[in-house]
């Protein structure tokens, strides 16, 4: 899998996917959204590209953002606030 942006968690402290230097890409190009939250990436994003089976079962290459990617590994969902809500763990 390759990798773009900074080391998370940083530079001393390095993710085992960005261990390896030779697998970091550049960001990705402005016109690209994640394939996970479909928002934009900004120039100093972190992340992976990875391969990702489309609707029609085609494999393809396609950029996630790394918070997006942990999200969804770790089933983690964004609270719902606000009057009548409560905050789901």
């Amino acid at each position: 899998m390759n990798w773009f942006g900074e080391p998370w968690p940083s530079a001393e402290l390095r993710a085992p996917v960005c261990e390896d230097d030779t697998l970091r890409i550049p960001n990705p190009p402005v016109w690209e959204l994640c394939v996970l939250c479909g928002k934009p990436f900004a120039s100093d994003a972190q992340g992976v590209r990875m391969p990702h089976l489309t609707a029609g079962g085609w494999a393809e290459e396609r950029y996630c953002h790394i918070d997006c990617l942990t999200r969804n590994v770790g089933g983690w969902q964004e609270p719902e606030t606000g009057p009548g809500k409560t905050i789901r763990l």
